[in-house]
């Protein structure tokens, strides 16, 4: 079995000095927030074993404070379709994965995110995925070269505001 945990970036900061989009940080919400979803990963004893991760300053940055709080010791690898790709090719990544990753975190955007979790479980269902919000879901394979639309089993949606100060 194969588990993939979906996760929107952090609240970024619309009104900082930042250039362009993909350079807009997390704002002090986002601050707070990215590290206490990485706290609740170590706390459910889900930390990945690899994580993905949009190249996009506020999506990295999520990933990167996920991962101190969950205790991830590995790489992020940022992949540059996580930034503005479709849901088509973010599941080729996933189907590319090293067949020794069971459980991946993937950091990303809506509206992307959102419709990719949709699609996994069956298309039926609706995900709201409000920032720094976390998917589960549940792929019954082997080999990721074997995950498809539609296949997976929904686990749980997370949104900072349900966790416990």
């Amino acid at each position: 079995m194969k588990q993939i945990l979906i996760m929107r970036h952090a609240k970024s900061d619309w009104y900082s000095d930042a250039n362009s989009d993909s350079k807009r940080p997390l704002n002090e919400r986002g601050e707070r927030d990215a590290p206490r979803m990485g706290k609740e990963i170590r706390k459910r004893e889900i930390v990945p074993d690899h994580i993905l991760s949009s190249p996009a300053k506020r999506a990295f940055d999520t990933a990167k404070a996920v991962a101190d709080q969950s205790g991830f010791t590995g790489k992020i690898e940022k992949i540059h379709d996580f930034y503005f790709g479709s849901i088509g090719e973010v599941l080729t990544h996933l189907k590319n994965l090293d067949n020794s990753i069971n459980r991946i975190l993937i950091v990303g955007h809506n509206p992307t995110w959102g419709q990719l979790a949709e699609k996994l479980v069956d298309g039926n269902i609706e995900i709201e995925m409000s920032t720094a919000s976390l998917v589960s879901v549940d792929a019954q394979i082997e080999n990721w070269n074997d995950l498809e639309f539609g296949r997976c089993q929904f686990n749980w949606l997370l949104k900072p505001k349900m966790l416990e100060d």
